[in-house]
């Protein structure tokens, strides 16, 4: 963390940039920042800075379709379809991003990644490596890419259902439109997670233990 933050980060341009064999620094804005974060490899002031300048910027990341391997800005971005990570966002990308955002509490971001995902996806129904981050549409490479189903049920676990992680439950209902139940089995428990009309009833092993009104998010312990 510290060699990746005195060799690689910028504080001018707030975010990390690639040297070249020389060790000169290659003036590319890449996706890779996203993937330290996955590690846990940027401080929280990094991390609350590559989100505010170059994540949520519409010039370089926040594309209609999100999240594209080089900023759309940059001269080096190449928007070509197929295994190709020169410029189009990568399913793999977005499996990333979630722990990436959650790891320094981008909450906030990630819903608003994981709706524009999930839209995509259901609009779709395939699950293909790239999308065209311009027209958020999927590039019709080979469906059933496996980051990219992953990405889905993790997104959906996170805005409409449940996630377990390190001791804590997340009940997520975040979306008011739709009547669903979600469920899921962790430690020989059943856990639960309901909507009927405006409230959400979330039960573990049969038995209510909380209930609230939709469009939130509510963490309990185990």
């Amino acid at each position: 963390r510290a060699k990746i933050k005195d060799y690689l980060w910028i504080p001018q341009k707030h975010a990390c940039y690639d040297k070249d064999p020389d060790n000169r620094t290659m003036d590319i804005l890449i996706h890779n920042n996203l993937r330290c974060m996955y590690f846990g490899s940027f401080s929280q002031q990094m991390a609350d800075e590559f989100v505010k300048y170059h994540l949520m910027n519409p010039e370089e990341f926040w594309t209609p379709m999100p999240l594209p391997s080089i900023a759309v800005n940059d001269p080096a971005f190449r928007n070509i379809a197929g295994n190709n990570w020169s410029g189009q966002p990568q399913g793999l990308t977005f499996q990333r991003s979630i722990q990436a955002l959650e790891n320094y509490g981008h909450y906030a971001e990630l819903t608003l990644i994981g709706r524009k995902y999930l839209k995509v996806i259901g609009d779709s129904l395939k699950f293909t490596q790239q999308f065209d981050p311009f027209t958020a549409t999927i590039n019709n490479n080979l469906d059933g890419y496996g980051p990219s189903i992953l990405s889905s049920l993790e997104f959906i676990s996170r805005l409409h259902g449940i996630h377990l992680t390190q001791g804590k439950v997340y009940w997520s209902c975040l979306e008011n439109e739709y009547q669903y139940d979600y469920s899921q089995e962790w430690n020989n428990q059943l856990f639960n997670l309901s909507t009927k009309g405006d409230r959400v009833y979330c039960s573990i092993d049969g038995k209510e233990v909380l209930t609230f009104t939709k469009g939130i998010r509510v963490i309990t312990d185990t």
